[in-house]
């Protein structure tokens, strides 16, 4: 019976010690009858927004706090409650596909009531944003409908940054007054050639269409170009 009560008596004061060392005071309570809650400055994102500001509230005073998004591999950050019970607001990186993400808070075992480990969420959504986007690029080579690697850098970069797109509409250019036959359909696999690079950069990207047209107003290498327009 001795050797039980002395294993106790060891056993509070390291759990005490714990505590102590943490910065931890067990003593203040939650308000009465409230129990954790995690709040965002928003609940609703469109991809592209990088930052979420998020914040625990009705939090042991002097207790730490894991903020996190449950079901999306990011790193998660640690801050403390202070005397009112709430924790600072942080910042954690919004998830870069559309989705709903369960933003988390967690408290370590240490800080609560016999009940355990606190946990409390808050569904945060991620959805499409929708718009268009122009952009043109020339340097085709005379009667050629060959990207050079120059075009297709310029192409790479614009369809990385608007990978959220999902359609896909590539007008093709040849020079008005002196279009022919031949220069046309040259212009159109201009466009369907273009269409196809940016599918190997986008596979979910569809083709809503192709079209040649006549420039009256450009000679030269300008007019050996294709506007892309894309919509997500």
């Amino acid at each position: 019976m001795r050797i039980k009560k002395t294993f106790k008596t060891i056993l509070t004061v390291a759990l005490s010690a714990t505590l102590v060392m943490a910065g931890v005071t067990p003593s203040q309570a939650y308000p009465t009858g409230q129990g954790m809650s995690v709040t965002a400055n928003r609940y609703q994102f469109t991809p592209g927004v990088t930052e979420i500001s998020a914040k625990a509230t009705h939090v042991y005073p002097g207790c730490y706090v894991e903020l996190f998004f449950k079901n999306y591999e990011a790193d998660s950050v640690m801050t403390v409650a202070g005397q009112n019970g709430s924790t600072p607001s942080v910042k954690l990186p919004v998830p870069k596909k559309s989705g709903t993400y369960t933003l988390t808070a967690k408290t370590p075992w240490y800080c609560q009531p016999p009940t355990g480990v606190e946990t409390a969420t808050a569904n945060v959504i991620v959805t499409p944003a929708h718009g268009t986007k122009t952009f043109t690029v020339s340097g085709f080579a005379s009667g050629s409908s060959s990207l050079t690697p120059a075009i297709k850098s310029e192409l790479s970069n614009f369809a990385r940054q608007f990978t959220s797109a999902t359609r896909v509409f590539v007008k093709g250019y040849t020079q008005g007054a002196k279009a022919t036959k031949a220069s046309t359909a040259t212009a159109l696999r201009r466009a369907t050639n273009t269409y196809a690079f940016l599918k190997t950069i986008n596979k979910k990207l569809k083709l809503s269409g192709t079209q040649s047209f006549k420039d009256l107003s450009h000679t030269g290498s300008a007019v050996r170009r294709v506007t892309v327009v894309i919509y997500w």
